[in-house]
């Protein structure tokens, strides 16, 4: 009894310390990788978009300003203009409106802008769950590798057995050279698998390599993990709640759906005009061009301003039934897409929770499996090396043996994935997946 708790207790710190190891891995992932950094840029786009809805109300300057000569001019009766004299001549302009009341345009353009970060952060969010994914994936695939690859050196140091304990024999009448071209084929079997899994872990390898930009091996711990299977209480349902909750990619289609109603309400505000506050000033000096007094204004000599309020109104019914009309469209285009896409996440819940079920369950009669062939073939073993049994059914119930415990294994890795997409799809983590009632 004490022996079997020590044996619980030292599974579940394993499990746990293969867990803290992908969340570690995860982590890493997630503070430098380049999705996450065009996902951020995207943001900022829209903040610097609020940013300049929120100073629009800021007065809008237009200055000019020359600098020039001109040849001596003098106006009396007579123009005279003489080339041989020279003057600076120079000109001020400035201007300046400030919108006063806008009909709650510049409150739109706000808001328009606030729902436009909104989204910024919902990709921030579709990045990091892919990159989730992606790390998820490359780990569980690289500790399959590794147990498919321990389960054949098992098998390889079997087969070295029968090699060893045919050599020493081989000199029997008895000896029967059919037992030597099994054991080939087994050993051919042997190495395309081996061979097959070492790629594998690998591809594995490097994938991870490159997320989390470490390079160094998977501790012995996570060769236990296996993740839990979830609960059977769990409904495509309630997942389908989770998802319009979490998903990423519905909440950016509702934000942008809601921004096409925005965009809509300005559009139809833009019937009404902008009021706004003008001021202008005008100063003109040529220094070179005399106006005698009785020759009345002189337009190079000259220094005004002003101010007062200022109606901008732009008339263009086409233009602007047009651009409501638009907008109408895209709100509706990107209302059925929600629906469409919460469709296909519906269904994408329904075979991902399926498969993980059968993977788990699939995974348990594999084990049963694995006990009673691991029972025969260590029967058929013991026979073999004392000498009574044969070497056809031996390599038969080793054979047997190898492939359910490769089964065991193939099926703990599409549950362990099957449990990632899950999870991706509900736009949550695996770890909130297992922990719903």
């Amino acid at each position: 009894m004490n022996q079997a708790l020590v044996v619980l207790l030292s599974l579940m710190l394993s499990s746990q310390a293969a867990e803290s190891e992908r969340t570690r891995l995860i982590d890493r992932a997630l503070q430098n990788n380049p999705l996450i950094g065009a996902a951020r840029a995207s943001m900022q786009e829209f903040e610097a978009l609020y940013t300049k809805a929120k100073l629009s109300w800021l007065p809008r300057t237009r200055v000019e300003a020359l600098g020039s000569a001109t040849p001596a001019i003098t106006y009396e009766e007579n123009t005279d203009m003489d080339l041989s004299k020279w003057g600076p001549l120079a000109s001020f302009e400035a201007t300046m409106a400030m919108p006063l009341y806008t009909f709650g345009k510049l409150r739109l353009l706000k808001e328009m802008a606030v729902s436009g970060i909104d989204i910024g952060k919902a990709r921030i969010k579709m990045a990091r769950d892919e990159i989730r994914f992606q790390v998820n994936t490359a780990y569980f695939s690289n500790l399959h590798s590794r147990r498919l690859l321990d389960i054949i050196e098992d098998g390889k140091d079997k087969l070295e057995k029968a090699r060893s304990y045919l050599a020493e024999h081989e000199e029997d009448e008895d000896f029967d050279q059919v037992d030597l071209l099994r054991l080939k084929v087994y050993d051919a079997k042997t190495r395309i698998q081996e061979f097959e899994a070492g790629r594998l872990k690998l591809i594995s390898h490097t994938a991870l390599s490159m997320l989390t930009g470490l390079d160094s091996a998977l501790s012995q711990e996570s060769l236990s993990t296996r993740v839990p299977a979830i609960k059977e209480t769990v409904t495509v349902a309630g997942l389908l709640e989770k998802a319009k909750q979490n998903r990423p990619e519905v909440q950016a289609l509702e934000l942008a759906s809601r921004l096409a109603g925005i965009e809509t309400s300005l559009e139809n505000r833009k019937w009404f005009p902008d009021i706004l506050a003008v001021a202008s000033f005008n100063w003109r000096k040529a220094w070179a061009i005399d106006i005698s007094q009785n020759s009345g204004y002189n337009p190079y000599d000259t220094i005004f301003g002003g101010g007062g309020v200022g109606l901008v109104w732009n008339l263009d019914f086409g233009e602007r039934i047009g651009n409501i009309d638009k907008t109408r469209a895209k709100q509706r285009r990107l209302t059925f897409q929600t629906n469409a896409l919460l469709l296909k996440i519906e269904i994408a819940i329904a075979q991902k929770l399926q498969l993980a079920r059968d993977a788990c369950e699939i995974t348990k009669l594999n084990k049963k499996a694995k006990r009673a062939a691991r029972s025969w073939a260590s029967s058929k073993s013991a026979l073999y090396e004392a000498g009574t049994g044969d070497l056809k059914e031996t390599i038969e119930a080793l054979t047997k043996y190898f492939g359910i415990a490769v089964d065991v294994e193939n099926s703990v890795l599409k549950s362990n994935l099957a449990m990632s997409a899950l999870a991706r799809e509900c736009g949550i983590t695996i770890e909130d997946l297992i922990g719903l009632e």
